[in-house]
């Protein structure tokens, strides 16, 4: 567990020659929401498009338009957080949105609809360098590694726990988690609040993010101007082959049993592929289009004519039999 001393972490720098730079996204590991840039009105305005289990490779519903990009994002149990950066004020405002299915209809559907959630801004003059999320609620680390916890109506300090300013704060198996490669572990918060070590063994060299919603822990390492995931594990992590940004700005998530890969169309779309577990290959990408709920109509068609037969049903039996409606049933 880790007490109240300061726990040191250290990451190491991606080579000069950086990659593209990553697309805001989060997953609770069934619903996945990345932020894509597009031309509004009044200027350059982000698109959260949301992509859940099920719902189709190619497929993608735009779930909110903000006026620009977040400056953070974490998601849990099917609700997505999001810090917005700094205003005049300099404060930071904090949102959030629910995703349901309709029972009837098989849509997925944003709750409140229309509109997100205010929450408390964070501190005054608070620099976010990363967010994650659990049934508690958000954290966000600070620029001088302390961690913030949204406790009802105000951000706390999460006790016991302090980071250098090069830590990453991520999400593990559905868990806030603090990557560490100096010492090359993982601390991950319980459900108990404790920060304890993991058995995986985090890449100490050129680690830049662990993947969100994965089912079993998954980074990415950029040396070189190069990237790679890397399964997690005690001992020695699995280090994949490359792949390739393409130039383009990339994010990579994990939604049920894929990881997946969205880079943004420009005009607020995003195309979307496949990541192979075993090789780490990004497969081909297709635009997403918005998602169908011919599922849940018919779904609904089957209970219709369900009961539409349960119906002709009891009218042969009671011909049948000869019964009579009841009272109630008579016309």
């Amino acid at each position: 567990m880790i007490g109240s001393c300061t726990m040191l972490v250290a990451i190491a720098a991606v080579h000069a020659a950086a990659l593209p730079p990553w697309i805001p996204s989060a997953s609770d590991g069934s619903n996945a929401w990345v932020a894509v840039e597009r031309a509004g009105r009044s200027g350059p305005e982000a698109v959260l498009l949301h992509h859940a289990d099920g719902m189709g490779l190619d497929r993608a519903r735009e779930a909110f338009v903000l006026p620009t990009p977040p400056e953070a994002m974490a998601a849990s149990g099917g609700t997505l957080w999001v810090v917005l950066p700094a205003r005049e004020s300099g404060r930071r405002e904090t949102y959030s949105v629910r995703t349901e299915r309709h029972p009837a209809s098989g849509a997925w559907i944003s709750i409140p609809g229309g509109r997100m959630d205010i929450h408390p801004a964070l501190p005054e003059g608070t620099t976010v360098v990363a967010m994650a999320a659990d049934a508690d609620g958000p954290f966000v680390q600070r620029a001088d590694g302390g961690l913030l916890r949204l406790v009802g109506d105000a951000w706390v300090a999460e006790p016991g726990v302090a980071a250098a300013p090069t830590a990453r704060l991520c999400a593990v198996g559905g868990r806030p988690a603090l990557a560490d490669p100096a010492t090359r572990s993982l601390f991950m918060r319980d459900s108990s609040g404790s920060w304890t070590a993991s058995a995986v063994v985090v890449p100490g060299d050129g680690l830049a993010r662990v993947v969100a919603g994965t089912r079993s822990p998954v980074a990415i390492v950029e040396r070189n101007g190069q990237a790679r995931l890397a399964h997690l594990r005690p001992g020695t992590p699995a280090e994949l082959e490359p792949f390739s940004h393409e130039g383009r700005p990339l994010a990579i998530v994990g939604c049920g049993p894929r990881i997946l890969a969205f880079t943004g169309t420009g005009t607020g779309g995003a195309a979307i592929a496949d990541v192979d577990p075993l090789t780490g290959r990004v497969g081909e990408s297709a635009i997403a289009r918005p998602p169908d709920s011919a599922g849940g109509r018919i779904a609904t068609m089957v209970v219709v004519l369900a009961a539409a037969g349960a119906a002709l049903a009891t009218f042969a039996v009671r011909r049948v039999a000869r019964l009579k409606p009841a009272p109630g049933e008579r016309r």
